[in-house]
């Protein structure tokens, strides 16, 4: 890993909201939230294809991630990035904050902060900090 990951462009919703994988409580201070996203069409039709559920992609706009950070406080915020199904074993992820902040500054290059590890038997993901990198690769 190289502490990297292409920019999500989109979640996926069902029903009107955004959807994302059940995860391991943390603890009982601090809820977790995790939403599906894609940084490109490919990347979603993989996930499509794996799925049973129907989804539709959504644009992943500054209005709705901001919204998201300021209600949060005290959520730990995440997107699953570029997963390849509902169900796939180890899958990175990015803070809602640092999604947003590279959105605003056109990267397309974000931040790996996360881990998330499916535990086969109850479905559930485990998630996991990283360490972060020094520095991003150059825009382009």
């Amino acid at each position: 890993m190289d502490g990297f990951s292409k920019t999500p462009r989109f979640v996926l919703k069902a029903d009107g909201l955004p959807i994302g994988p059940n995860t391991v409580p943390a603890n009982q201070d601090a809820e977790t939230q995790v939403v599906f996203g894609f940084s490109s069409k490919e990347h979603y039709d993989a996930f499509q294809k794996a799925c049973s559920d129907p989804v539709t992609p959504y644009p992943l706009v500054k209005g709705y991630l901001q919204n998201q950070v300021e209600e949060g406080s005290g959520r730990r915020q995440l997107v699953m990035l570029d997963a390849d199904s509902p169900t796939q074993e180890e899958c990175l992820a990015a803070t809602f904050q640092s999604i947003l902040a590279s959105i605003q500054s056109s990267s397309d290059t974000v931040p790996v902060s996360h881990q998330l590890h499916l535990d086969r038997e109850s479905l559930l993901y485990d998630v996991r900090s990283v360490e972060p990198r020094a520095s991003a690769p150059a825009s382009g």
